[in-house]
C-alpha cells in the first residue's frame, strides 16, 4: 500500500507540473524556438515533468527519436493527463497542431488544479476543526474524567494509564490527523522554492546573511549547538523545582537553531518574491515599446520604471551589456543573483528569443503571460488557506488556555473541600492524579505545539517553517497554560 500510495504522489506530481510545463513550451515555440531547444528549456526545471523531459531528450540524442521517446514516456505513466500533453508534444512535433494547442491543455489543466486546490481547502478547513477540537476536547475532558472519577469511586485509572494517553494515544491522534491532511493535500500545494536543507538553500542563506555584513561557516553553525547546550543547562538549574518545565525549556533552546536557519531561509526569499511581484508588469511594460527598442533598449527601460529589486537587478545587467557583456549572460544572471525560478525562467525565455531573432512584443507578452499564470495559482492557494492557517494560530493559544482552566478548575474543587474539612482526594487516589495529571498535560502540551507547527507547515505546503512555529508555540503555549492554571505546574 505504501508503495502505491509513493507512486499515485509522484503521478500526482506530474499532474501538477503539467500546466507550467506545456505553457513553457508554447510559450518558446510561439516565439519561434526549435523544438527540441523548447524541449530541453522544460527539462531543466525541478519538477517531475522536467525529469520525464530529460529522459525524452536524452532518449532522443540517443538515437530513438523524439516522436518515439514520447510514446514510451506516455506507456511509461498511468497519468491519463500525462498520457494526452505527451500525445499533443508529439502532434506538435510534427506539425498537426501548433503551440496555440499546447497552451490550451495547459489551460484546461491548470483550472483542474484550481478545483483541486478548492476542494483540498474546504476539506482542510474541516481538519483543521478536527485537529483543535481533538487537541483541546480530548484531554480536558479525559484528566476532568480521570481525577474526578478516581476521586469519588476509587482509581478509575492508574498513574501510567494518565502518561500513556497524554504521551502517547492523544498525540497519535493529533499525528493521525497531520497524516491524513498531507496524504489528501493536492500535489500542486507543495511549496516551490529549493527544499529545506538543500545546497541551493544553504547558498542563498549564505549570501543573505553575507550581505548583512556577516559571516556564516559551518563551522559556525557547529559551534551554536554547544552554546545552546549550555543555554539549555542554565534553563534546567533556573528552572531546577519543576524539572519537566526545565526540560522542555532545553528542548525549545536546542531547537533554536534550526528555528533560525528556517527564519533565515524565509527572509532570503524575500528580495525574490518582491521582484516576482513586479514580473509580469515589468515585462508587460517593455512589451509596449515593441516595434520602437531594442531587446537591450527593453531592460534597461525596465531598470528605469521603479521595479524594486527586479529593476536593480535589469539595471546591473543593463551595465554588464554596456560594458561588452551578451545578452543572454546578462539575463542568466539576472535570474542567478534573485534565486527566483520565476525570473529565471522568463528570463530563459527573453534570451532564447533573443538568439532566435523573434519580435521583441511578441517575446515579452508571452514572458509576462507565463509568469501571470505561474503567479496565479500561489495567490489563490494562499487565499484558500488562509482561514485555517488562522484557525491553528488561534488554537496555538485557545488550547492551553481550556487545558489550564480545566486543571485549575480540578484543583480548585479539591482546595475547596480541604478548606471545607472534607476532601474528596482523602483517599488518595484522585490526590496522587491532580499531580501526576498536571505533569502529563504540560508533557502534553509540548507536543501539541509541535504537532500544531508541523500541521501548520503541511497546510501552508512549506514543512520548513515548522522549526520555526515550535520555536515560537512551545514556549507560548506552556506560559499561557501556567497563567491560566495560576501557578508552574510542578
Amino acid at each position: 500500500m505504501a508503495a502505491l500510495d509513493l507512486f499515485s504522489r509522484r503521478q500526482a506530481r506530474l499532474e501538477a507540473g503539467l500546466p507550467h510545463g506545456l505553457r513553457l513550451l508554447a510559450s518558446e515555440l510561439e516565439v519561434g524556438i526549435p523544438f527540441e531547444e523548447a524541449l530541453g528549456s522544460a527539462a531543466r526545471g525541478s519538477s517531475v515533468f522536467s525529469g520525464e523531459m530529460a529522459r525524452v531528450c536524452r532518449e532522443a540524442r540517443a538515437g530513438s527519436g523524439i516522436h518515439d521517446a514520447l510514446l514510451r514516456a506516455s506507456a511509461r505513466t498511468g497519468s491519463l493527463q500525462a498520457k494526452r500533453a505527451y500525445a499533443a508534444l508529439a502532434r506538435c512535433y510534427s506539425g498537426e497542431d501548433g503551440p496555440s494547442s499546447l497552451k490550451s491543455l495547459a489551460t484546461e489543466y491548470s483550472r483542474l488544479g484550481r478545483a483541486r486546490l478548492k476542494e483540498h481547502a474546504s476539506r482542510a478547513s474541516m481538519l483543521g476543526i478536527a485537529f483543535i477540537s481533538a487537541s483541546c476536547v480530548l484531554p480536558s475532558l479525559f484528566l476532568a474524567f480521570a481525577v474526578l472519577g478516581s476521586s469519588f469511586m476509587g482509581e478509575i485509572v492508574s498513574p501510567e494509564t494518565l502518561w500513556l494517553s497524554f504521551g502517547a494515544l492523544l498525540p497519535a491522534v493529533l499525528l493521525a490527523i497531520i497524516l491524513l491532511a498531507w496524504l489528501s493535500a493536492p500535489a500542486a500545494q507543495s511549496s516551490g522554492g529549493p527544499g529545506f536543507l538543500s545546497r541551493g538553500e544553504r547558498e542563498r542563506v549564505r549570501a543573505f546573511v553575507s550581505s548583512k555584513g556577516i559571516r556564516l561557516s559551518g563551522a559556525s553553525l557547529l559551534l551554536a549547538f554547544p552554546a545552546c547546550a549550555a543555554s539549555a543547562l542554565a534553563a534546567f538549574a533556573a528552572l531546577g523545582p519543576s524539572p519537566l518545565l526545565a526540560a522542555l525549556a532545553g528542548a525549545s533552546i536546542l531547537l533554536s537553531p534550526l528555528a533560525l536557519y528556517a527564519l533565515l531561509a524565509h527572509f532570503s526569499g524575500g528580495r525574490a518574491r518582491r521582484a516576482e511581484r513586479f514580473l509580469p508588469d515589468a515585462l508587460l511594460h517593455a512589451s509596449s515599446l515593441a516595434g520602437c527598442a531594442s531587446f537591450e533598449e527593453a531592460v534597461a527601460s525596465i531598470s528605469r520604471g521603479g521595479y524594486g529589486p527586479l529593476g536593480e537587478e535589469f539595471a546591473a545587467a543593463s551595465r554588464r551589456m554596456q560594458a561588452g557583456e551578451a545578452f543572454p549572460a546578462a539575463m542568466e544572471g539576472v535570474g542567478a543573483r534573485l534565486g527566483s525560478e520565476a525570473v529565471c525562467r522568463a528570463c530563459g525565455l527573453l534570451s532564447r528569443a533573443y538568439e532566435t531573432g523573434a519580435d521583441l512584443g511578441e517575446a515579452m507578452r508571452e514572458a509576462a503571460d507565463d509568469a501571470v499564470e505561474l503567479f496565479s495559482s500561489g495567490r489563490e492557494k494562499a487565499a484558500l488557506l488562509a482561514t485555517q492557517r488562522y484557525t491553528l494560530l488561534a488554537g496555538a493559544a485557545l488550547v492551553p488556555v481550556i487545558l489550564g482552566l480545566v486543571c485549575g478548575a480540578v484543583t480548585g474543587i479539591s482546595a475547596s473541600f480541604e478548606e471545607a474539612g472534607g476532601s474528596p482526594f482523602d483517599s488518595g487516589a484522585g490526590q496522587g492524579l491532580v499531580s501526576e495529571g498536571l505533569r502529563a498535560s504540560t508533557l502534553y502540551l509540548a507536543m501539541f505545539a509541535v504537532a500544531s507547527s508541523l500541521f501548520l507547515g503541511v497546510q501552508e505546503g512549506e514543512p520548513k517553517k515548522a522549526a520555526a512555529y515550535a520555536f515560537a508555540f512551545l514556549p507560548l503555549s506552556l506560559a499561557i497554560f501556567s497563567l491560566a492554571l495560576g501557578r508552574l505546574p510542578p
